[in-house]
């Protein structure tokens, strides 16, 4: 069985990467994106509402035992998302199982190869 790691090798700068969770339904798949970002040593960002009552105590329980090896943030909104993205710049992307356009076509950089 795999073990989380306090960081993982494969995030070179994790403090960098965020994931931003807008408005999740499913607490399972809530449970899951904060357990894999605890292994990869990324913050989560979580839109809210949801579309299940996110107590501390549910929190919690989605987190199990990765609870302190993730940082979340809670926003009211998706302006409030916003306006604590002001004070981090960096790129943003987004992704949607609505979405017009798909991901593939659009180029994403390599940062790692920067001078």
């Amino acid at each position: 069985m795999a073990r989380c790691r306090k960081k993982a090798p494969c995030v070179a700068e994790p403090s960098k990467v965020r994931l931003a969770l807008y408005q999740p339904d499913i607490p399972q798949n809530l449970g899951a994106s904060l357990r894999l970002a605890a292994c990869l040593g990324v913050a989560v960002d979580i839109i809210e509402p949801c579309g299940f009552p996110l107590t501390d105590k549910a929190l919690r329980r989605a987190v199990m035992d990765y609870g302190e090896r993730v940082e979340v943030s809670r926003h009211d909104g998706w302006t409030s998302f916003l306006e604590s993205r002001r004070k981090n710049s960096g790129r943003m992307i987004l992704f949607s199982t609505r979405g017009a356009h798909l991901w593939t076509p659009s180029s994403v950089q390599d940062v790692s190869q920067k001078n």
